[in-house]
């Protein structure tokens, strides 16, 4: 595991690692963990993305993350992944920070499931930092994709956040901690 870092102005670097006793743990169970690099299926009707490919330039790394704590080698963020499951009316995708960005997670998505309908898009759209420009391209690509529900969360930021709930109305639903989205069973034949 790679350590990462963040660096603020003003502020001393911050680790981004995992806690030590959440490391010494991992690091005990190495022959239970299955790093995935690759995309695969997690069983019928779900699957985990594996790296995304970056191909919106639209979407580079944003934010204060690095490699080292002087700053010198950013983190590409390479790490990123996203969870898909199919249900009866599409897919619903599962982000956690969406580093890789929404158009590059839901093209590959797209790409490794054969499937283009995509009914929900959850999680964190990381675009608390970004300009306009990028909150409206991600928005643009949601509209495209023809997701149906989108739910912000976290990093996705108020600004975005925002857009999101009046570009979207009632199809755009901020979750907060505790609260649960539910969806219709995932298909048969997948």
């Amino acid at each position: 595991m790679t350590p990462k870092f963040s660096l603020q102005p003003g502020k001393p670097p911050r680790p981004l690692s995992m806690p030590k006793e959440i490391h010494a743990l991992l690091q005990a169970r190495m022959d239970q963990l299955h790093w995935s690099t690759a995309p695969m299926r997690l069983g019928k009707g779900i699957g985990l993305t594996g790296p995304i490919p970056r191909r919106h330039s639209e979407e580079a790394v944003s934010g204060p993350f690095y490699l080292d704590p002087e700053g010198f080698d950013s983190d590409p963020l390479e790490d990123d992944q996203a969870i898909w499951v199919s249900t009866p009316q599409g897919l619903v995708v599962l982000v956690g920070c969406a580093h890789a960005g929404v158009a590059n997670t839901l093209d590959h998505i797209r790409a490794i499931t054969k499937k283009d309908s995509t009914l929900a898009v959850v999680g964190g759209l990381h675009l608390a930092a970004a300009p306009n420009s990028r909150i409206q391209f991600t928005l643009q690509t949601i509209r495209d994709a023809g997701v149906q529900h989108i739910a912000p969360v976290h990093c996705t930021g108020l600004p975005a956040t925002s857009f999101i709930q009046e570009a979207f109305g009632d199809l755009g639903k901020t979750l907060t901690v505790g609260e649960s989205i539910e969806f219709n069973t995932l298909h048969e034949s997948q």
